[in-house]
């Protein structure tokens, strides 16, 4: 990933810095005294210690960003942080030793999700309660916005888990504040591991992330979507939390029977056909399908490929659950699917008898038993029409 980094861009601005401070007069030293009792900002320090007083820019950045966080580093060490700062104080003295120090300043919404940010280095910091002033230009103005999120796969990172779970490519979905409308999308491998949205309308958004396999099925996400995130103009939103996929093809298992309490063999029937539908009422796997035909007497003993129909392979590849009844239906993305299961007459091979359901508000990447069974009985009626969910 190869950002346009809004944050790098203004670290380069310019910055007053004061590399040999003169000595202030008590009346100054008095006016930035009262001025940090004023703003809340009570430095204590000793003789030896000198004062770094942080001033940013507080707008437009602060309309949407609650509080600063402000670093202080010699070197490769933080020497102070100080969190929870009130964006629009705009100013921040910090009692430090002295030395040669780099300052950082972010701006942070109120879910701790970074808005802008700004650095300046090589301030120099004399003891005595000598004070050395930073000032930082926080990043807002016109024009879109920015986001950066970055995720990781079942908790693992994108450089080993995308290759690990056969993961090609990750599609970022902007979604309006309903939740219900996409209103930009981006595609970048999966191994990248984060991405930076540039162009983005100023605005509120829910962040949706999709993963595809090599074959192109949209299998993995977040499990929730992110959000709400609210993007300023001409600003960056850096995302904290890392987004973790998560496997979101759902298992359901079910068994049937007669409804008058009847045998397979009482039925003369040895097999039957499922069909499978979903949410919009579309057939996902029809009879026809080869994996469609099951023993009629099926039950947890049966072999494998007599038990599994996979939603998402012709081939089924996924794994029974434990504690999983007869027939098993995985690689579930809907929310809703109607299951059909239809008795076949051994010496006809025809239908007589049937029964159909709806599985509704299937949660996502779990395994759900279904308690009842599916009854089979006379269909073809206004009240059981076989094979239509």
């Amino acid at each position: 990933m190869t950002p346009v980094n809004l944050i790098q861009r203004l670290s380069g601005l310019k910055t007053p810095s004061l590399r040999a401070a003169r000595r202030p007069s008590l009346a100054l030293l008095v006016a930035v005294a009262l001025s940090a009792l004023l703003s809340g900002c009570i430095v204590q320090s000793s003789s030896t210690d000198g004062v770094l007083e942080v001033r940013w820019s507080t707008q437009p950045v602060c309309s949407q960003a609650t509080s600063v966080r402000i670093r202080a580093s010699r070197g490769t060490v933080l020497e102070t942080e100080v969190n929870g700062i009130p964006c629009d104080r705009g100013i921040q003295a910090l009692s430090v030793t002295p030395g040669i120090y780099t300052v950082s300043v972010e701006a942070l919404d109120a879910t701790g999700n970074v808005l802008s940010s700004a650095t300046s280095t090589n301030l120099n910091v004399v003891g005595n309660n000598t004070t050395s002033t930073a000032v930082l230009q926080l990043g807002g103005g016109a024009g879109p916005g920015e986001i950066q999120l970055s995720w990781s796969i079942a908790g693992e990172g994108a450089s080993t888990g995308c290759g690990k779970f056969n993961l090609s490519k990750v599609i970022v979905s902007l979604l309006d504040q309903t939740q219900s409308e996409v209103v930009a999308t981006a595609e970048t491998n999966c191994t990248d591991g984060a991405i930076n949205l540039t162009g983005v309308t100023p605005g509120s958004y829910y962040v949706q992330v999709d993963a595809a396999t090599s074959k192109g099925a949209l299998i993995w996400g977040n499990a929730q979507l992110t959000g709400p995130v609210t993007v300023a103009s001409g600003t960056q939103l850096v995302l904290q939390n890392t987004i973790n996929l998560v496997d979101l093809r759902a298992v359901i298992t079910l068994n049937w029977q007669f409804s008058d309490g009847a045998t397979c063999a009482a039925k003369n029937t040895v097999n039957v056909l499922v069909e499978v539908r979903d949410g919009a009422n579309k057939v996902v796997v029809p009879m026809s399908d080869p994996y469609a035909k099951k023993p009629c007497d099926l039950g947890p003993n049966s072999a494998y490929e007599a038990r599994v129909i996979d939603m998402q392979f012709a081939t089924p590849t996924c794994t029974i659950p434990p504690g999983a009844k007869g027939l098993v239906i995985c690689g579930i993305t809907e929310k809703n699917i109607g299951i059909a299961v239809s008795a076949l007459d051994q010496s006809t091979g025809q239908i007589y008898l049937g029964g159909s359901m709806k599985v509704e508000n299937i949660p996502g990447g779990k395994h759900t038993a279904i308690a009842t069974p599916l009854y089979l009985s006379s269909c073809n009626n206004s009240d059981n029409i076989c094979a239509a969910p």
